[in-house]
């Protein structure tokens, strides 16, 4: 059975194979929820003793969001591991501006709805990004405490 780290690392053997590379792989994919910056893979790489260079740091998340284990968060300049990364999807995200919390939506009806209004104003959209920004449950609850 192969996870999302041994697929990554099986198609793309320049950047998953390294001892980088799989670290920063194995990084991305496990950080469920919690949005990351390239400057905070690079830490967590040196606090592992694992040597990397930017070059192989912006390669590595190229390819993973390439293969869509990634996905970029345009507003923050950062990264959220892939909920489903076995298939290609749109998605949109929640983000927390309290606790900063990522959450991943799949509402498949209002990409469709967003791409045909594009269209219909005679616009090619190529990909769309959709991200709101707001409270999660427990920030929520926190503050009505």
């Amino acid at each position: 059975m192969s996870t999302p780290t041994t697929t990554a690392t099986a198609r793309a053997p320049h950047t998953g194979s390294t001892a980088p590379g799989l670290a920063i792989n194995k990084f991305a994919i496990t950080t469920a929820n919690t949005a990351f910056t390239s400057r905070s893979k690079k830490n967590i790489m040196s606090k592992n003793s694992t040597r990397a260079r930017p070059p192989t740091i912006y390669r590595t998340l190229d390819f993973l969001l390439e293969q869509g284990f990634i996905h970029r968060i345009e507003s923050l300049n950062a990264f959220i591991g892939c909920d489903h990364p076995k298939r290609r999807h749109e998605y949109q995200l929640l983000i927390c501006e309290s606790c900063g919390v990522v959450r991943e939506l799949h509402l498949p009806e209002l990409s469709g709805e967003l791409y045909a209004s594009a269209e219909a104003a005679g616009f090619r959209p190529s990909r769309q990004t959709m991200e709101v920004s707001g409270l999660c449950r427990d920030c929520q609850a926190r503050d009505a405490d």
